[in-house]
């Protein structure tokens, strides 16, 4: 009986030892499981960052592309400006050497006066008008 028990010991000591070393190959699978584990996590943290950048950059971006219209739209205004300019004295000096032209309109004279540099855009409005729309049309 003896040897029986002897063999049952030899036994579950190898029993145990295989145990051990599967419990050995686990930890160590484990141990490479918790290594990839952590490596994941700084990658979504790395990536975490870098959407976290992205987003930064296209605001910048944004920022960027609002300035650039500005600076582009600025030639587009001056030049409007200028065109408008142009427009005015035109239209200024038009009105002026209209005004200097008229002696006599509707029944009323104008003098001008010698030093009176306004006296030349001062007529009577309704003289104005009167010589527009009762002035012979071209066909």
């Amino acid at each position: 009986m003896d040897n029986e028990y002897i063999q049952m010991i030899i036994e579950a000591v190898q029993s145990v030892k295989s145990a051990h070393q599967r419990v050995d190959q686990l930890n160590e699978v484990i141990k490479e499981i918790r290594a990839d584990v952590k490596s994941t996590n700084q990658i979504a943290i790395s990536v975490e960052k870098l959407a976290m950048e992205m987003k930064a950059m296209r605001e910048d971006e944004q920022k960027m592309d609002s300035r650039l219209k500005q600076l582009e739209d600025k030639p587009a205004k001056n030049w409007d400006n200028l065109i408008k300019t142009i427009r005015t004295r035109n239209s200024n000096s038009y009105s002026g050497f209209f005004v200097s032209k008229i002696q006599f309109i509707g029944g009323m004279k104008y003098e001008s006066k010698k030093n009176d540099s306004i006296s030349l855009y001062i007529v009577n409005n309704r003289c104005i008008l009167w010589y527009l729309f009762t002035r012979p049309r071209d066909k």
